[in-house]
């Protein structure tokens, strides 16, 4: 008899074999079973789950302790023999965890140039009040969203940018860059205060550098004032803000209110007041972080979500009209409703 002939009759007996063994189980070893099967189809997910358990870190320092006179021979021996490989490595790793690199991710940290040129970013060497009022010196400018967001990651103290659409300004004094503003959608999925989540537009950065952040000047009559250069930059922003969003994503619903977060042990929300926000709400505290994660274990409380915040929002005037710039666009605008109309 050819074998090709006995092949299904032993696959048949084999697969018998299987469903008699599962029918004489018992239910603690068909669960057991079942946990072996789940196992081997998620060995991988589970393997990298259990390398950044606490528990696997300790075991390894207490294998390592046992075992440290050992490691070091080999690592020492391996040092001689590889010489090009271990100087390579222990430069990748200062680079990494240098102070001046330690906010970068591994994909973008800026070489020693742009380190540079982020290190002495919004510096002003000389504030002269001579020169007149700070509200017709102080100036914003688009940047490009690459350069801005280094800026962000480098100085401001939550040391990342965002994420989704954005829209980023500098802003300038007598034309130098001092500071930088960044525009985005929030990231939330829940209408706020009424307003859909696309239709809102989030104040999600702003950092000033520390050399004009406490600049005095004086009137007259001999008394100090300090200049208000957030609240300045932040009152030009909100003119602008919607028509070049609309610029930049036409695409995109049109903008009915700002949105931001202060957080409360940080800020008092000083300048939010100033440009006419109003306080809608809390967020925040220990409420964040500690649901569950499907491949179980909890979420880590993240940092954001660590500190009470205040919520502000700046609702647009007159926020249901079109933010039009030219004549050229109403009249655009205004072919595309008749064709609208029509079909």
């Amino acid at each position: 008899m050819p074998l090709s002939a006995t092949l299904p009759t032993v696959y048949m007996s084999a697969t018998i074999l299987r469903q008699n063994q599962k029918e004489n189980q018992t239910p603690e070893e068909r669960i057991k079973q079942q946990k072996r099967e789940w196992y081997y189809r998620n060995r991988k997910s589970v393997l990298k789950q259990q390398k950044k358990s606490k528990d696997r870190k300790e075991s390894k320092k207490e294998w390592y302790d046992k075992n440290r006179e050992v490691c070091i021979a080999k690592s020492l021996d391996w040092n001689i023999q590889n010489p090009i490989q271990r100087k390579s490595t222990v430069q990748k790793y200062t680079h990494r965890n240098s102070a001046r690199t330690k906010f970068w991710k591994p994909y973008n940290i800026p070489d020693h140039m742009q380190l540079e040129w982020i290190e002495s970013f919004g510096r002003l060497q000389k504030f002269d009040q001579l020169k007149g009022k700070l509200s017709k010196r102080l100036t914003l400018e688009i940047a490009p969203l690459k350069e801005s967001n280094l800026v962000i990651i480098h100085h401001h103290y939550l040391h990342r940018s965002r994420t989704m659409s954005q829209l980023s300004y500098w802003i300038c004094i007598d034309e130098i860059p001092v500071g930088v503003i960044l525009y985005s959608l929030p990231r939330i999925s829940n209408p706020v205060d009424g307003i859909e989540p696309m239709k809102l537009l989030e104040l999600a950065r702003l950092w000033i550098h520390p050399s004009v952040q406490n600049l005095n000047y004086e009137d007259r009559n001999g008394k100090s004032h300090s200049l208000s250069i957030a609240s300045c930059a932040m009152g030009k922003s909100i003119k602008r803000v919607k028509t070049d969003w609309y610029m930049k994503y036409p695409n995109l619903p049109k903008i009915d209110a700002i949105i931001s977060w202060s957080d409360d042990k940080r800020h008092k929300g000083t300048i939010y007041k100033s440009s006419n926000f109003k306080v809608t709400g809390k967020s925040g505290g220990n409420s964040h972080g500690n649901g569950k994660r499907k491949d179980s274990g909890n979420y880590l409380p993240h940092k954001d979500f660590k500190n009470v915040k205040t919520r502000f929002l700046y609702k647009f005037p007159n926020s249901n009209l079109p933010v039009v710039t030219n004549s050229e666009e109403i009249l655009e605008n205004m072919v595309l409703e008749s064709f609208d109309n029509l079909f």
